[in-house]
């Protein structure tokens, strides 16, 4: 009898210790042809995959991953093996399966069993961009987190409505302000112009009503995007032929940033355009954008820019009580000085202003209408130029140089090389982010 309360006693015990042992497995398991990330992390939160997997190398196991400040993620939904962590992605909804992320940028925070912990970025997009249709229907949402899964052609566009807006009566806080990740794909063949016809003063000045939005209508702060704000952020694309026309604050990438712009090539096909330069030095064209008060970085441009080169008033009704116009349809320079000292004339390689911060990029040398050579850009700071205005800007390693010149890998010594490739000889390329392979 002894013997049988024993021999009890020890099964009862084995099967409490598989029983926990199989509470603490994890779910998860690694399964031929799983797609795994072997750098960087994008979930698209608006088609979620059963798993997430990932490349990371610990040092230790891990025992608990937190994404962001609200989720918690145990052993039993995540497996670690052969230096891949793949997660159960039922951890991103709730009970009645509503998201419980919001799209942008999160760290996946991971506590191992040594008291030590390490952190991997990941983004979280609304939709991963695949269609013209889909670039351009980012205007639905100009606050969400978007990333390119393959090259765009946007030739089926006939005119392009840039992305985000200015703020105005009906689109307040509505610039873009999430994240748009190239992922070093390129959008390309895109058409973009407040106004298809520029024969005439009214024309030049009012443009068309080609757009609903009032913010887009008379094309003032014009390019793929209209405005970037504070929070926005756009970076990893190659921007190829794609051709812009505004009212007055052009650039090829766009008219405003307030935000981040980095790593991004803008190829030799691309255009800006404006059609007005008014007599005040903040409405000028730039290959790259019209006017920065955020950050651009590592940005090379090939683009050229232009301002219509009709030179009519628009008549005495924009008269100041002084008897001056300061409303021209302009090409030439005006007998002021920008803030590196020369004749402005409202064309620039780079940047139209920054009143922000640009470093290491490099724009293409191209002269102008009137056979100058037309500046990266310029900034306001008083001891350059004393007027109204932020005391502010820097243009730190922004050079202007020929295609030829740009092919000197000395120029790229602070690129990442994660994300360019960068040789000898040869313009610098933008490289896949997110690449991934399969298990």
């Amino acid at each position: 009898m002894k013997r049988l309360k024993k021999l009890l006693s020890l099964t009862l015990l084995s099967l409490s210790i598989v029983s926990l042992t199989s509470c603490n497995k994890s779910s998860v398991k690694l399964e031929e042809n799983d797609v795994i990330f072997s750098k960087s992390v994008y979930v698209d939160l608006s088609n979620i995959p059963e798993k997430l997997q990932f490349n990371i190398e610990l040092e230790a196991e891990p025992i608990e991953i937190n994404l962001g400040a609200r989720i918690k993620i145990y052993e039993e939904n995540f497996q670690y093996k052969n230096n891949i962590i793949s997660i159960d992605t039922n951890v991103f909804k709730d009970e009645a399966g509503r998201l419980k992320v919001l799209s942008g940028e999160q760290a996946l925070k991971i506590r191992l069993d040594n008291n030590k912990s390490v952190s991997k970025d990941i983004l979280l997009v609304d939709k991963v961009i695949k269609t013209a249709y889909d670039l351009q229907s980012i205007n639905n949402k100009p606050q969400g987190s978007y990333i390119l899964g393959n090259d765009i052609d946007c030739s089926s566009i006939s005119n392009f409505e840039p992305l985000g807006f200015m703020e105005s009566d009906t689109r307040a806080d509505q610039e873009f302000l999430g994240v748009f990740d190239g992922n070093g794909y390129a959008l390309r063949n895109i058409t973009s112009k407040y106004s298809t016809d520029l024969t005439n003063n009214e024309r030049n000045y009012n443009g068309q009503t080609l757009f609903e939005d009032e913010s887009h209508r008379n094309g003032d702060v014009w390019g793929v995007f209209q405005t970037i704000g504070s929070s926005g952020v756009v970076r990893n694309l190659s921007l190829d032929n794609c051709n812009v026309a505004g009212r007055t604050i052009v650039g090829v990438l766009c008219g405003n940033n307030a935000g981040t712009i980095e790593n991004v090539f803008i190829n030799s096909n691309c255009h800006a355009d404006m059609s007005t330069h008014f007599y005040d030095d903040n409405c000028n064209v730039g290959g790259i954008a019209g006017i920065n008060g955020g950050t651009i970085k590592n940005v090379v441009s090939l683009a050229t820019t232009s301002i219509v080169s009709t030179y009519l008033d628009y008549g005495d009704n924009y008269l100041e009580e002084e008897g001056v116009n300061y409303h021209y349809f302009y090409s030439g320079t005006k007998g002021w000085k920008d803030s590196n000292g020369l004749d402005s004339t409202g064309v620039y390689a780079g940047i139209g202003k920054s009143w922000g911060l640009a470093l290491d990029c490099y724009a293409l040398k191209f002269e102008t209408a009137d056979g100058t050579v037309a500046p990266f850009g310029q900034t306001h700071l008083y001891e350059n130029k004393n007027e109204d205005g932020p005391n502010k800007g820097e243009l730190k390693r922004c050079e202007i140089k020929t295609k030829d010149e740009m092919k000197n890998i000395s120029l790229y010594s602070n690129y990442s090389k994660d994300s360019w490739n960068i040789y000898d000889n040869s313009l610098p390329t933008l490289k896949a982010i997110y690449p991934t392979y399969k298990y």
